[in-house]
């Protein structure tokens, strides 16, 4: 009998120890669950990255990295002026003691990048129909001359851009929206509503209006043509002007140079294009971009930050809309943080 009260006492003990060991750990992770959001929305300067301290961190991108957000108005911040402070480029600043000068703008790619700084580049017809009538118009501010973005580089520790998304996804359905409204005045209506998705920010609803309308046109086979074919062309200029982008950034500067690449905007979106989920179609595409952009690495001479499962406002079901939420800005500025050279603790 003794032996098996002292079993027992064993076992209760045994209870007794997982319990407590499991309400530590609760305790553990719920203090852990209210620091890490307090200590992320700081974000002050972190001495580990101290070679970066006190000089500029110049940002190339899209409207990522211009700090859009569903909930601010305006909403197209244009060159951004630090509006949303929980954007990545503001936190890994905060973390580095740099200070932002933004050279971003949303719509951007990475031929208008080269632009930017300078390079020639002929405009096309996203150029001069979606950004120049559009995006530059709500902006109502001319893009910083290429002399200006140069002295900023040469004061440069760090230096991040984004690209890829208006590359292969809103250029081409642009671009195949003007190539199909020259077949006829029916397919100029179809271009049409193209446009105004794209304006609206490639809205899953529109999306599905917009194709909707193609098929009952019979125009879905020839926009889907159009669109493959044009990113094709997209995919043929990324690996024509990063080299350049990238060649003319670290002639100007002897500062890091890091180059983010995509996440899938539309991860859970199960909207089906002539039979291809778009979440899918996402998937192979983005992959395939940020395959191109991790290869080219050491080639080209840039640090590559993969930032595949960043949370866009699609994850969360708060807006349709393929930019990042906070929880977003704050995995990227982390991944970031994470890559770039620094004194581990």
């Amino acid at each position: 009998m003794l032996a098996v009260k002292r079993f027992t006492e064993k076992g209760n003990t045994m209870k007794n120890a997982k319990r407590i060991l499991a309400l530590v750990l609760t305790l553990v992770l719920s203090a852990s669950v209210f620091l890490i959001p307090a200590s992320a929305a700081s974000w002050k300067y972190n001495s580990a990255y101290k070679q970066y301290k006190g000089k500029t961190y110049t940002v190339f991108g899209d409207s990522i990295s211009t700090g859009y957000d569903p909930h601010l108005t305006p909403k197209l911040y244009g060159m951004g002026d630090g509006v949303n402070p929980k954007a990545f480029p503001e936190l890994v600043a905060s973390v580095t003691g740099t200070r932002i000068a933004r050279y971003s703008y949303d719509g951007c790619r990475t031929k208008d990048v080269y632009s930017l700084l300078g390079g020639s580049v002929p405009k096309d017809g996203y150029y001069t129909e979606f950004l120049e009538k559009g995006i530059f118009v709500a902006m109502n501010r001319p893009l910083a001359k290429p002399a200006a973005i140069k002295k900023s580089l040469k004061k440069s520790s760090l230096v991040t851009m984004n690209i890829g998304n208006n590359d292969i996804f809103t250029g081409p359905l642009v671009m195949a929206a003007l190539d199909i409204a020259q077949l006829s005045e029916v397919s100029s209506k179809a271009a049409e509503l193209v446009e105004q998705a794209v304006k609206r920010g490639i809205l899953t609803k529109d999306f599905q209006s917009m194709f909707n309308t193609l098929n009952t046109l019979g125009l879905t086979v020839v926009f889907l043509e159009a669109m493959f074919a044009e990113m094709g062309k997209a995919m043929t200029e990324m690996a024509t002007y990063l080299p350049l982008v990238v060649s003319t950034i670290k002639a100007n500067t002897n500062g890091e140079l890091a180059i983010i690449g995509m996440y899938n905007p539309f991860r859970s979106v199960d909207t089906e294009i002539a039979g291809l989920k778009l979440s899918e179609a996402g998937d192979l595409t983005v992959k395939a971009i940020n395959a191109f952009l991790k290869e080219n690495a050491k080639v080209l001479g840039y640090t590559y930050v993969n930032v595949f499962g960043t949370e866009c406002y699609y994850d969360t079901g708060e807006f349709q809309d393929t930019h990042p939420t906070d929880k977003g800005y704050a995995t990227m500025a982390k991944k970031i943080l994470k890559t770039i050279p620094h004194r581990e603790a």
